[in-house]
């Protein structure tokens, strides 16, 4: 019996480290991705009139689309690999946060926020 509890603790305590590192390179590269969506939001013409409600839509934006586009393959028995698929996360950002801005009814973030799109992505090659 006492080998079993051992067996059974050993593997919960592997199970509570695998759960804390899964957890943290997420949470660590979801607050990248969402430092990164800030510089890009920055960038869109008119972000100086409301950066305030820019930066709120590229917040609110990131935590509706990120989960989505973080994978993790899992490597042996205890190990995992992640990446983020850049591409699906800059195409669902920037459509979650037009159809926002429409949704508001503002119509010139919208226009300005597709314009931006337009001219800096490409969803078939991920860039310029």
């Amino acid at each position: 019996m006492n080998r079993f509890a051992l067996r059974g603790a050993l593997a919960l305590v592997g199970l509570l480290v695998f759960g804390i590192i899964h957890f943290t390179n997420k949470s660590s590269a979801s607050d990248e991705y969402r430092r990164q969506a800030h510089k890009i939001i920055a960038q869109v013409d008119g972000y100086s009139s409301k950066p305030d409600y820019y930066d709120w839509l590229a917040d609110e934006g990131h935590d509706k689309v990120f989960g989505d586009a973080y994978y993790t393959e899992h490597r042996g028995r205890y190990g995992e690999t992640a990446h983020v698929d850049r591409d699906q996360y800059l195409d669902e950002l920037f459509e979650w946060m037009i159809d926002q801005a429409k949704s508001d009814n503002a119509t010139a973030v919208a226009d300005a926020l597709t314009k931006f799109r337009s001219e800096h992505w490409h969803p078939d090659t991920g860039s310029k």
